[in-house]
């Protein structure tokens, strides 16, 4: 009885240590957790995507060029963007290299020896690959960087599953780039190797030219299957992928309202966080007390870094500049995508509040 009594108070005193540091983890104000000072980065989900990611890109490599040198017809000749060709003419004009590449694998991206121009998706929900970003494989995992934002180290299932595979690998010489050909044509040396060896080693066995071919045929088939198969299992590949998803798979489809009263009271609550979505120069001329500023403008990986240490079951409250904007819908739907389960859309903005402050100050 005694030994049984001393390991249940060791259980006791441990359970009570781990809820007093979950506690103190989460403790004060929702709006305290946040980082004191954060430089928001440009979303540039648009026709400028390219410029900013060639930009990027040739920085990396020790070629300094500025977005504005880049934003001319010749480098964004279409009313969606660059095509690649457009980047990569752009990139060699101004002293880099730059090699376009198609059904680029992780082998390739890590050979790459540098930053990798890629074509995923705007939104990881869209089916057409209509964006452009900088990646870089760094000791600390791939770096992702889109428009003028800082480099954020993201999962590799995260960009396989909004990558297209097409790639525009820059740097300064040619050499650089040789190590992706090389693991290229490696593994596809390998791979016929595998194929064929069966063949090879029992071709004396095959009684005529027919069974031969059939024997190769199903080596060859047997070889792509199981080499596809070990190497989506080993990878993780497809889980990788549909975990990454996951989040905007099953974000909520349909935003709570809430009016005057009920945001001016969310204010005062410490547990909540109540969510300016106007632009930063906006927010710093006045908000809300105790409001933190979200931008509508803030590209999605910003986001979610500036927010982790937030609970995602803290009650979410989001405005912007009046009742006629919408800036607080499109923020409330990232705050819900990167995973919130509790956001609500202002019925009101900043204007109607401040026209409420001064009635009740008078």
């Amino acid at each position: 009885m005694i030994v049984i009594s001393k390991g249940l108070l060791v259980v006791l005193v441990v359970t009570i240590f781990h809820s007093s540091v979950e506690c103190a983890e989460f403790e004060g104000a929702a709006r305290d957790r946040l980082p004191r000072e954060w430089t928001w980065g440009t979303d540039t989900q648009g026709p400028l995507c390219g410029v900013y990611a060639a930009s990027r890109a040739m920085s990396q490599v020790g070629i300094s060029v500025s977005p504005a040198e880049l934003c001319n017809s010749s480098v964004v000749g279409q009313r969606t963007g660059s095509t690649p060709a457009e980047l990569a003419a752009a990139i060699h004009g101004h002293g880099g290299v730059a090699r376009i590449r198609s059904a680029m694998s992780l082998l390739e991206l890590h050979a790459a020896g540098g930053p990798v121009i890629v074509n995923v998706r705007s939104h990881p929900t869209k089916k057409s690959y209509d964006h452009w970003a900088c990646v870089e494989v760094t000791d600390d995992g791939i770096v992702f960087y889109e428009g003028s934002s800082r480099g954020r180290v993201m999962p590799a299932a995260a960009l396989l599953a909004t990558w297209s595979g097409i790639g525009i690998v820059v740097s300064r010489d040619q050499t650089a780039y040789a190590w992706t050909l090389f693991a290229r044509a490696l593994a596809s040396i390998t791979l016929v190797s595998v194929a064929f060896a069966p063949v090879y080693f029992l071709k004396d066995r095959f009684e005529s030219k027919s069974h031969q071919m059939f024997a190769l045929v199903v080596s060859v088939v047997l070889t792509w299957t199981c080499s596809a198969f070990l190497l989506r299992t080993a990878s993780g590949y497809s889980q990788g992928c549909r975990l990454a998803l996951m989040p905007y798979k099953h974000s909520g489809s349909t935003l709570n309202s809430v009016g005057l009263e009920e945001l001016v009271s969310a204010t005062e609550d410490g547990d909540a966080l109540v969510v300016d979505a106007r632009r930063q120069s906006s927010f710093r001329l006045g908000s809300l007390p105790n409001s933190v500023n979200v931008p509508v403008d803030a590209p999605r990986y910003d986001v979610d870094a500036y927010l982790k240490k937030i609970p995602k079951n803290t009650k979410v409250y989001v405005f912007c500049q009046s009742a006629n904007c919408n800036y607080d819908h499109v923020v409330a739907r990232t705050l819900s995508e990167i995973g919130f389960a509790d956001v609500s859309v202002a019925e009101i903005g900043f204007a109607e509040y401040m026209d409420w402050s001064a009635a009740n100050t008078r």
